[in-house]
């Protein structure tokens, strides 16, 4: 930094015999190895500088040679005799400083003659007079007294000595516009100004130009009783911060600058720079013997702190991974660079008991002795697939990250135990639901040793919820018990409310790998049918809905619907629809009728649509669209689907994620909606093995019926009971 002492004459007289900072060392940018953010096992680094003071800086003039600028328009109040003893006394203490005198002209904007100039007597050397303009604060009339002395030539950190004539025929603003242009020069040739204006008591009114240069206006050589004062920053481009000691930073007023216990990405790409300031100190009865560095604070550069990034694993595998034989198990982990400024360069290797495997087939011996093949897949990606062929097996599972970029590569993930099971251990089933107008499945899995599993009803007619579920066991047969509930009917207000929903518990053996299939689980049908692949084995009816009229007196309730051979409840009201009838056991006739509460688009042969109120009587099996146009003699709806097929569509298409089971469901026609319709402000009827009428002159629909084929055990059935929306609950019977 510069330093232009022109306004401040108590500081200039600091300033002008202090010394000339530099740095003997200065700080360069390091490297280290942090830790994770909280971690302590981060690297300590260091920053250092070192600065110096030199009082007569290698180039830079001495004070006899510090040139001497007198600025004075006339002095006529000063005998010639005075002007050439102050003469003589300059040279003899100065003999080689140049003396420079800028006459001023009499006339702004002009420059004139030496009229009124007294100079010493006879050819002086080093004793030069330049006319200069009276600008009077012009820029237009100025004069360049940088360029006319010709200080270009001295060297950066040089001292010039200036006087400025104030004794009443001009005054600094008489050359205010030149001495601007001059500072200006100064300041970018780093030159530094030691200025004294005016009179020095007793010399003449002021004029005596030559006397201030004698003893006043020098650089004498300093004593050096000063002291270095250090002070690190840390930089950013919106601005710098001091820093002080604290936490994870210390010696920031010295030399060395310690950073301690790296973080990584926090300190990667910080900045920071040394100042050096040159404190003069004063001594008792003394004073300051010294000025202040004519160029402080005195900046190093700017040093940067990378710190390398780490490895950090985000997620790690978990401790256990079980399958069972011929399913797919995956083991995954998540890992990066803990600094995001930096290309993520990890890569992955799976091992499996401490041994790098590659994709392909590696065998094991069970615990039983047999022979295991396991495929494996993904074995340098984050994701790890394993499939056994066999139970009984075991590895331990563990991924080795590594980068070329961090600091602690390579890193060995958490090790994961992979079990291969015997299924017939576990009384497992899986769930394929088929959500509407898609073709993909969403599929789970099930063990029931660990409590019962819960299938909804969808709760609103846009809702993306499934049409129907696919359920099979997989590895044996599974002895089940499954809760049905009907939905409760449509409540109109809080004392017109629909009809309970019925319920029933029934138990059946679900057989391996094959198709058992849940319809009614939507906001249409709101009831529970149980397939078992073409054949319905179970179902309980919906409430009724209550009236039509909003803001009635209420009390016209919906009927209740029936279990497992229990008919619905009529609805309340005047006209209440009459609850459906039950269905004997195994007597469900092939054909069936459309409840009128809907309007079926076609009618195969054989089927009718019920009219005005009534409900209708759903069919024993399925006749499905697809299958139905099939020209297969055989395959009639009641019929097994031939071979282990996936599940279709209504239109054919093949659910292509869904298992080749034994199946006979066809999906499409199925006759399921069998609520009748309310007439004049009377609620709709319950869907069920047969469907409740629908009411009239505002009461309630009646309840929907239940059903058995004969195939399950009904452990227990009732009317009403269902107070929610529709749903299946399913456990194991142990």
């Amino acid at each position: 930094m510069r330093n232009l002492h022109l306004h401040y004459p108590w500081k200039s007289r600091l300033d002008l015999n202090g010394p000339y900072l530099s740095y003997l060392e200065q700080p360069v940018s390091v490297t280290g190895i942090g830790t994770i953010a909280g971690g302590t096992q981060g690297d300590t680094v260091s920053f250092s500088g070192i600065g110096t003071v030199t009082f007569n800086p290698s180039g830079i003039l001495e004070p006899g040679q510090v040139p001497a600028i007198a600025v004075i328009d006339e002095n006529d109040g000063v005998p010639t005799s005075i002007t050439n003893t102050d003469w003589q006394n300059f040279r003899a203490k100065w003999p080689d400083r140049p003396f420079y005198v800028l006459h001023v002209s009499e006339n702004a904007g002009t420059t004139g003659p030496w009229t009124g100039l007294s100079i010493p007597s006879g050819v002086q050397e080093g004793f030069t007079v330049i006319e200069v303009n009276r600008d009077t604060g012009n820029a237009a009339w100025q004069s360049d007294w940088y360029d006319q002395v010709g200080l270009s030539t001295l060297p950066r950190g040089s001292m010039v000595t200036l006087w400025i004539d104030s004794s009443g025929s001009m005054f600094e603003s008489d050359v205010a516009a030149s001495l601007q242009l001059f500072e200006k020069n100064c300041q970018e040739g780093d030159l530094t100004i030691n200025r004294k204006d005016g009179e020095f008591p007793g010399m003449y009114g002021g004029e005596a130009y030559i006397y201030p240069f004698i003893d006043n206006l020098v650089m004498p050589d300093p004593v050096n009783r000063g002291i270095l004062v250090y002070k690190w920053y840390e930089y950013f481009t919106s601005g710098v911060i001091a820093l002080n000691d604290g936490g994870r930073i210390s010696g920031s007023g010295t030399t060395t600058l310690t950073v301690s216990n790296l973080q990584s990405p926090g300190d990667d790409g910080r900045q920071f720079y040394l100042t050096v300031d040159y404190d003069p100190t004063s001594a008792t009865g003394i004073g300051f013997s010294t000025g202040n560095a004519v160029n402080e604070p005195l900046t190093s550069n700017i040093v940067t702190l990378t710190t390398q990034p780490l490895i950090e694993i985000t997620t790690q595998p978990p401790a256990l991974t079980t399958t069972f034989q011929n399913v797919a198990a995956t083991i995954a982990i998540e890992a990066g660079l803990s600094d995001v400024r930096f290309t993520d360069d990890t890569q992955y290797q799976w091992q499996l008991d401490g041994q790098n495997v590659s994709d392909g087939v590696i065998i094991k011996q069970s615990t039983s002795g047999t022979q295991v093949n396991t495929v494996v897949a993904g074995s340098t990606t984050k994701t790890l697939s394993l499939t056994s062929d066999n139970p009984d097996i075991a590895y331990g599972a563990r991924c080795v990250v590594s980068s070329a970029t961090a600091s602690n590569s390579p890193v060995i993930s958490d090790t994961s135990i992979y079990e291969v099971q015997d299924t017939a251990n576990f009384n497992n089933i899986n769930i394929e639901s088929i959500p509407n107008g898609l073709t993909t499945a969403t599929l789970a899995n099930f063990d029931l040793d660990n409590g019962e599993i819960t299938l909804n009803a969808a709760t609103s007619s846009t809702s993306s919820d499934f049409f129907l579920h696919s359920l099979y066991a997989p590895d044996k047969d599974v002895n089940i018990e499954m809760d049905l509930y009907g939905g409760k009917g449509i409540d109109l207000t809080s004392a017109d409310v629909g009809g309970d929903g019925g319920y029933s518990r029934i138990r059946f053996t679900m057989k391996k790998n094959e198709e058992y299939v849940i319809a009614g689980l939507t906001e249409a049908v709101r009831t529970p049918f149980v397939y078992h692949k073409a054949s319905l084995i179970a179902c309980v009816g919906g409430g009724g809905q209550a009236e039509g009229i909003p803001g009635s007196s209420g009390g016209n309730r919906g009927g209740d619907g029936g279990g497992i051979g229990v008919p619905g409840s009529s609805g309340m009201g005047p006209q209440g629809g009459t609850g459906a009838h039950t269905i004997i056991a195994g007597n469900l006739p092939s054909d069936g009728i459309f409840g009128s509460a809907f309007q079926a688009p076609v009618l195969y042969p054989g089927d009718t649509q019920a009219g005005t109120n009534f409900g209708g009587q759903t069919i024993r099996c399925p006749k499905g669209v697809y299958w139905a146009q099939q020209t297969i003699a055989s395959l009639g709806p009641c019929a097994d689907i031939a071979g282990s097929t996936k599940f279709r569509l209504s239109d054919g298409t093949e659910i292509t994620n869904t298992a080749d089971l034994t199946r006979g469901y066809k999906a499409g026609y199925n006759i399921i909606q069998t609520a009748g319709v309310g007439n004049n402000n009377g609620g709709n009827g319950g869907h069920g093995v047969v469907g409740g009428d629908g009411g009239g002159f505002s009461s309630g629909g009646g309840g929907g019926s239940g059903y058995t084929d004969g195939s399950v055990t009904v452990v227990s059935t009732q009317q009403g009971g269902s107070t929610g929306n529709a749903k299946v609950i399913i456990r194991v019977v142990t």
